[in-house]
């Protein structure tokens, strides 16, 4: 799967993603940042994620990209990785509620910020 095009929204705080031959989809920064745990979060619900947001999007190499989140996280994922998560985006987001209600785990941030 190719990648024509990345859309960075910073009022729905959500990335727009155009493929080769698909109508593109958006995926929300939370989305993201939950799908793509550390090694150390990788056992448990990821939290308090609501409002994270996405600082910059890099190509690496033949790997694919690096996308950078406001909360010190970096992922690397590739394009078909991109397009499974939005493939699934549904299926996904559903287990993933239902696991952090499982599990006692709020979406909401730790500590809510203004921005003046």
């Amino acid at each position: 799967m190719h990648i024509n095009a990345f859309e960075l929204c910073t009022a729905t705080n959500s990335l727009t993603i155009k493929f080769d031959g698909q109508p593109a989809c958006s995926l929300s920064a939370e989305f993201l940042r939950v799908m793509t745990p550390s090694d150390k979060e990788k056992n448990t619900p990821i939290g308090h994620k609501k409002t994270v947001a996405i600082l910059a999007i890099e190509s690496v190499a033949i790997h694919g990209f690096r996308i950078i989140f406001d909360d010190q996280h970096a992922t690397i994922i590739t394009a078909d990785q991109l397009f499974s998560l939005s493939q699934r985006q549904q299926v996904l987001w559903q287990k993933y509620l239902s696991d952090i209600q499982q599990h006692g785990v709020s979406r909401e941030a730790l500590i809510n910020f203004k921005s003046l």
